[in-house]
């Protein structure tokens, strides 16, 4: 394995150690030793990567959203909003629903609208809206996701979709 195989692992055990603590206590009362020790890596090796616990969330989110972006087959708005709850309703439902309860949402918050901005700006709806329209989109979006997680997303992502999609075309017809 090579260098960078290795640090891949080590994130990956990182992670889902600290995935596990997080069913078991609370983000705040996890400490960094704790990790190290559930997923069998050295302190130096934690900081050769991550400088505090979140950092592991936030690398975890790019991951997903590079996935996301990665897979995304659509540009149209209903198209890409459906995919978008397609995508959280799978394997990183967990995941996501884990930071929203351990109240870290907000820390997620920047990533979140980053990485929807770059999304819109290679759609159509996009090249035609002012950036704050934009913004209020993303902000939307975003509190859309995560009350649909708290709710257990047990509405059906085409539903999802509709209400976003309906939303957002009342606005841009403004």
């Amino acid at each position: 394995m090579n260098n960078a195989e290795q640090k891949a692992f080590f994130q990956q055990c990182l992670y889902t150690a600290l995935m596990a603590l997080m069913r078991e206590k609370k983000f705040e009362k996890i400490s960094v030793g704790e990790i190290c020790q559930r997923a069998g890596v050295s302190r130096m090796t934690y900081y050769r990567s991550y400088n505090n616990k979140e950092d592991i969330l936030l690398q975890h989110l790019d991951e997903c959203f590079a996935a996301f972006l990665e897979g995304l087959d659509v540009r149209d708005f209903y198209g890409v909003a459906l995919s978008f709850f397609r995508f959280w309703q799978g394997e990183d439902q967990v995941f996501l629903t884990a930071v929203i309860r351990s109240g870290l949402s907000a820390h997620l918050m920047d990533k979140f609208y980053h990485y929807l901005d770059q999304l819109y700006s290679g759609m159509e709806l996009g090249k035609n809206v002012d950036s704050y329209v934009l913004s209020f989109l993303s902000g939307g979006l975003y509190k859309m996701l995560i009350d649909w997680m708290m709710h257990g997303a047990v509405t059906e992502p085409e539903e999802m979709a509709d209400f976003l999609a309906a939303g957002s075309t009342a606005l841009m017809q403004k």
